[in-house]
């Protein structure tokens, strides 16, 4: 009952953007939430500006959720929500669950850990400078895009399984470590990066690449390696002419407080010393 009473007192009812009726958490404080809400909920700064966090707890099922503002929603394991639209400075941690789309945009971040996201395309977008990790979870949107960043957005991958495309495009990066990966794409000056050893780029029989480097061309074929966290790669891969690039990179130095950027250029910047083994690109004899 005082758990009850906590969430009546933090949690209001008020209008989504739709005009429906959504629970709003609005208090500037930190609340946990297990109830049900089939239209939805809003999570935002409070009144003076304070951030309110909302843990959602097993049995917490919810329609489209917001996060605005600079607040923060952490969805925990037995959690059902329909989609997610993180924006802002807003965070979003998703460690289980069942869900639809998660959309993080306008400069929102946070880290999935785990969870599963079916029948949802995509599962997981990236919009305007947005961030996100992802260690975990089950991904899956067959023959479709699954993962896409898009508008200088930037998505790191260190786990999870993807069934489907994963997509970087217009100006944004997406950094592969390591998980379960089918396809890649990288469009419209965009950047993908596959950090790990043991690379072959091949279109058919013609090898494009063997070991470390970057391909800069127009590019359709399977890529095949190994990733930093040991899994094994075998992907389909696509690179645009119009300034995009795949890049095989070397495991990735790990340099405590050195930046997603700076830890891709020190690795770039050992491959051209030739401190790193690259081989050149290489034509069907």
């Amino acid at each position: 009952m005082k758990f009850l009473l906590s969430c009546l007192f933090v949690a209001i009812v008020g209008l989504s953007s739709d005009g429906l009726a959504v629970t709003i958490f609005e208090d500037g404080g930190t609340s946990d939430f297990a109830g049900a809400d089939p239209t939805g909920a809003i999570v935002r700064d409070g009144p003076s500006g304070d951030p309110t966090t909302v843990n959602l707890l097993a049995g917490a099922d919810l329609g489209p959720t917001d996060i605005q503002d600079a607040s923060f929603l952490n969805v925990f394991d037995g959690t059902t929500v329909d989609d997610f639209d993180a924006s802002g400075s807003a965070s979003l941690e998703i460690s289980g669950g069942s869900h639809g789309t998660v959309d993080y945009l306008d400069g929102s971040s946070g880290l999935i850990s785990g969870g599963s996201f079916v029948s949802c395309f995509p599962c997981l977008r990236l919009f305007a400078n947005a961030n996100a990790t992802v260690t975990g979870g089950t991904f899956s949107s067959p023959n479709q895009v699954v993962a896409l960043a898009s508008g200088f957005s930037t998505l790191q991958i260190h786990g999870g399984s993807f069934t489907g495309i994963v997509r970087a495009t217009d100006d944004s990066r997406i950094e592969i470590f390591g998980g379960g990966i089918e396809r890649a794409q990288s469009l419209d000056q965009a950047t993908v990066v596959l950090y790990g050893d043991g690379f072959l780029a091949s279109e058919g029989a013609t090898i494009v690449l063997d070991g470390f480097g970057e391909i800069t061309d127009s590019f359709n074929g399977t890529i095949t390696g190994e990733l930093s966290d040991g899994s094994p790669l075998a992907i389909d891969a696509l690179n645009g002419v119009v300034g995009s690039k795949i890049v095989l990179a070397p495991g990735a130095p790990s340099v405590p407080g050195l930046s997603d950027a700076a830890r891709l250029s020190l690795a770039l910047a050992l491959l051209a010393a030739g401190v790193l083994f690259t081989s050149a690109r290489v034509a069907e004899a």
